[in-house]
C-alpha cells in the first residue's frame, strides 16, 4: 500500500508520517513526564491523553503500519492526533500551562507552531 492510498479520517490529507496512537501516547507521556509541572496536574493531563488515545482506537483501522512499532494503525495523522490531544487537554488546563507542554497554539487556521 502506498502513502497516497491512506488518508486521515479527520482532515482527509495523506498520512505521510504514520505513527500509531500507542507510540504517540508513549512519546507524549515521556515528554510530559520531563516537564516541570505539578504532579497532580501531570496525572490529570496524562489521564486526558489516555482518553484521547482511546477515542482514536474507535476509528477504523487501516492496513497501514506505524513506522516505529510496525503495528497496524488507525487512519489518523500525527498532526490531527496532536491537535486532538491539545484541544482535549486545553479544556482542562490553563493556557500558560499548555504552552509549557505544547509549543503550539490554536488559531483561526488550526495548530500553529509558536
Amino acid at each position: 500500500m502506498s502513502y497516497e492510498e491512506v488518508v486521515c479520517y479527520e482532515c482527509d490529507e495523506t498520512i505521510t508520517e504514520p505513527i500509531c496512537e500507542e507510540c504517540f501516547e508513549k512519546e507524549v507521556y515521556r515528554w510530559i513526564s520531563e516537564k516541570k509541572i505539578d504532579h497532580t496536574k501531570k496525572k490529570e493531563i496524562l489521564a486526558l491523553l489516555n482518553r484521547t488515545v482511546n477515542d482514536v482506537r474507535l476509528l477504523p483501522e487501516s492496513e497501514f503500519f506505524c513506522v516505529i512499532c510496525f503495528q497496524k494503525m488507525h487512519n489518523i495523522c500525527a498532526y490531527c492526533l496532536m491537535k486532538q490531544t491539545y484541544e482535549t487537554i486545553g479544556q482542562h488546563v490553563k493556557e500558560e500551562e499548555m504552552m509549557l507542554i505544547f509549543n503550539y497554539k490554536i488559531n483561526y487556521f488550526g495548530l500553529q507552531r509558536t
